[in-house]
């Protein structure tokens, strides 16, 4: 495989306003809608025969730790060579069960479609590293499993500017068991990076930012401003 260049929650039903990580309620989306459109899509989904798993932020936050609101559904396949043949499945199921969506991107490894306007969903036939193996979700979902969402988060910081990537490894810092030698040896396996170069961008991340967040409950980001330098004090640590 290839390195690649560091590049059921609390929703509130009465309400179609999310907490930002500030405790401002703001005109957002409907979780609890978007989420029951998830439910639905990965039930069909995953009544299909393919190799897919679900992974990112949405396998995090609905399945594993629960901190945030996650919008979209990142299913993953490794080196698949019946790629093309497991998107064409997937897709003939979400016809047949009669769900509306439109194909945006359709490249050799990588298919993004819009289901109902409103919720995005990427397959993706990952050719890097992959930490670990597939666990079993409920209603037969197959999910990620945390140590390698941590390593791909690792990438995820290297490689471009969202909050939402530092929260997820906070979240997993503060809220797992987590094995992070091998979660560090996974994730230099995925891409190009060095621990003073993620501690540089770790350190300079602007804190304000996780207000842009929407989740749950506020406090969790009151806590990680107060604790952050905790995860980092930690991860230099690791051999």
């Amino acid at each position: 495989m290839r390195k690649q260049a560091a590049g059921s929650t609390r929703c509130r039903e009465s309400h179609r306003q999310t907490q930002l990580g500030s405790g401002v309620a703001v005109e957002s989306l409907d979780y609890p809608e978007l989420y029951r459109l998830q439910d639905r899509v990965l039930d069909v989904l995953f009544s299909v025969q393919t190799s897919f798993y679900l992974t990112g932020g949405t396998c995090l936050h609905r399945f594993h730790v629960e901190h945030r609101f996650s919008d979209d559904l990142d299913l993953f396949t490794n080196d698949n060579n019946l790629y093309r043949e497991d998107v064409r499945a997937l897709i003939n199921g979400l016809r047949q069960a009669g769900i509306a969506f439109h194909i945006e991107v359709d490249t050799r490894d990588f298919v993004r479609m819009i289901v109902e306007h409103a919720l995005k969903i990427d397959l993706v036939n990952d050719r890097v590293y992959r930490l670990g193996t597939n666990l079993p979700g409920p209603r037969g979902i197959a999910l990620d499993s945390i140590p390698n969402i941590a390593a791909n988060k690792i990438c995820a910081i290297m490689g471009r500017d969202e909050p939402k990537d530092v929260f997820d490894l906070y979240s997993i810092f503060t809220t797992t068991q987590t094995d992070w030698p091998t979660v560090i040896a996974a994730a230099q396996k995925k891409c190009a990076w060095d621990m003073e170069s993620l501690e540089f961008r770790l350190q300079s991340f602007p804190l304000n930012l996780l207000d842009l967040l929407p989740v749950p409950d506020p406090n969790f980001i009151t806590s990680m401003k107060q604790n952050y330098q905790d995860l980092i004090d930690f991860l230099v640590t690791i051999p």
